[in-house]
């Protein structure tokens, strides 16, 4: 019976253990982006999101790359990278990358989970403008800024929250 007790113990230990490093798989991450906020599997992320937040959601940074005034966090198995400043403890920038180029501040992987623009006004729709290499998606008052290329204008990087 102790044996038993034991071993339930350890498999539950190791599932735990599982869950914790990776809480989100990279194809079931699930961004939903609407007009007033933006929700990462089922988890609204708030406007002042500190890294400790952010880890405890999504899993623990794969790497950082740091410069003079800001921190890349850098979860390459997931394709998202989180910039924070210097001098604060919140989120500047949280982009989704679609393509990298393995530059040391880019994830290993692109972003594998799904993202939808949702609007509460089903005649609302997802307004995109192009200008060089910048795109827009603009959703009610709300502006989202990427990287598109191509003459298909593929979605590179989009920045999902951005300070």
């Amino acid at each position: 019976m102790n044996q038993n007790k034991l071993q339930s113990l350890m498999l539950c230990l190791l599932f735990y253990s599982n869950v914790s490093v990776y809480p989100v798989t990279p194809e079931t991450i699930h961004i939903i982006i609407s007009e007033d906020k933006t929700m990462l599997s089922e988890w609204e992320i708030p406007e002042e999101l500190t890294l400790d937040t952010l880890e405890s959601k999504i899993g623990t940074h794969d790497r950082t790359n740091e410069t003079e005034d800001s921190i890349k966090y850098i979860w390459d198995h997931l394709g998202i990278v989180a910039k924070f400043s210097k001098n604060s403890k919140f989120l500047n920038k949280l982009t989704v990358f679609y393509a990298t180029t393995l530059k040391n501040e880019e994830p290993k992987q692109n972003f594998k989970g799904k993202m939808n623009f949702f609007s509460s006004d089903p005649n609302q729709k997802v307004e995109a403008t192009y200008k060089g290499w910048i795109c827009r998606f603009k959703l009610g008052n709300r502006s989202l800024y990427g990287i598109c290329k191509g003459e298909n204008r593929n979605l590179e990087q989009i920045d999902i929250l951005s300070k």
